[in-house]
Parts: C-alpha cells; sequence; structure tokens
C-alpha cells in the first residue's frame, strides 16, 4: 500500500457482545487516522485526526447520534492535531498535546476544552512538557497523562506522569 496516498478511514462499526458480531453503520464524512472518540451524552465525538493524502492534521470535530445513525458536524478544534489524548470530565472533554505532523512538528503542550452543550472550546493550562502518543485518564476528578513522545521521528518515549486538577 502506497502510505502517501491514504486517504485514512472513515467507517464505523459496533460490536454487539450479546450476539459477539460486528455490524457497519453510517460512515464519518471524513476519512482519517490518528483520531480520538469520546462518548458523551449517548452520542460519540470524533476529534482530529489527518490523513496521508494531505499531509496536515484536521481541527475538525464530528458527532454521531447512534439513535437516527447521522453524522453533524461541530465547532472545529482550536489547534489541528492528531496522536493526541481525549478525557471526559465532569461534561468537558479535554484535548492533550499531540502533533501537527510527524516530521515536522510540533508537538503540542496545548490543553483545550470542548463543551458539548455549548459546541464552545476554551484553553486549558498547558502540559509542563509537549508530547504526542501519550495515554490519558480520568481519575478522581484528575486526568493523568502518562508516556508518548516529545521528539518527532524518530520517537523517543517518554514515562513521566502528569496530574490535572480542575
Amino acid at each position: 500500500m502506497d502510505r502517501t496516498n491514504w486517504p485514512g478511514l472513515n467507517t464505523l462499526e459496533v460490536y454487539d457482545v450479546l450476539t459477539d458480531n460486528w455490524s457497519q453503520l453510517a460512515d464519518m464524512p471524513t476519512g482519517r487516522w490518528g483520531l480520538r472518540a469520546v462518548a458523551v451524552n449517548g452520542k460519540i465525538y470524533i476529534f482530529g485526526g489527518r490523513t496521508d493524502i494531505s499531509g496536515q492534521a484536521y481541527s475538525s470535530v464530528e458527532v454521531y447520534d447512534p439513535q437516527t445513525n447521522t453524522w453533524t458536524t461541530k465547532s472545529n478544534m482550536l489547534t489541528a492535531r492528531y496522536q493526541f489524548t481525549s478525557c471526559l470530565l465532569d461534561g468537558n472533554i479535554y484535548i492533550v498535546g499531540g502533533w501537527r505532523s510527524s516530521s515536522r512538528g510540533p508537538i503540542y503542550d496545548k490543553v483545550e476544552i470542548y463543551n458539548p452543550e455549548s459546541d464552545e472550546w476554551s484553553t486549558g493550562q498547558s502540559l509542563p512538557v509537549a508530547r504526542s502518543l501519550l495515554a490519558g485518564i480520568v481519575l478522581n476528578d484528575r486526568i493523568y497523562v502518562y508516556g508518548g513522545t516529545s521528539t518527532t521521528h524518530p520517537n523517543i518515549g517518554t514515562s513521566t506522569i502528569y496530574e490535572f486538577s480542575k
């Protein structure tokens, strides 16, 4: 496969644990990879990502409604990015780190907060160290991010844990 012309995937599939079967649902409007998804209020929010065709990260936000099997577009992220982490805390979605281009950077320390109710973005406190390909979880009203890389190719992994409290 020629990865320089790969448009990413736009398929959405659902797994039914009761029947042990996969089914395909409505395709996302934008094919991409390196995106993140968060479920909130019965809907699935898709953030960022990129394709190899454009070579640039997306700032788009698309929302899937499983009740109607349809997609809608929301307000763009403040910063186009992919390979970031996303977490849901107190009804807000936090977008942390990531990068614009894996070969040219930059890698971000940015934290942006999305309110799905108002469809508005705000800026949060930045990470102490810029990183992409990181993991994030929410525990006891805090966001913990771990690992990732602070360099573009070649990626050099990190193992520091950062804690963000609101």
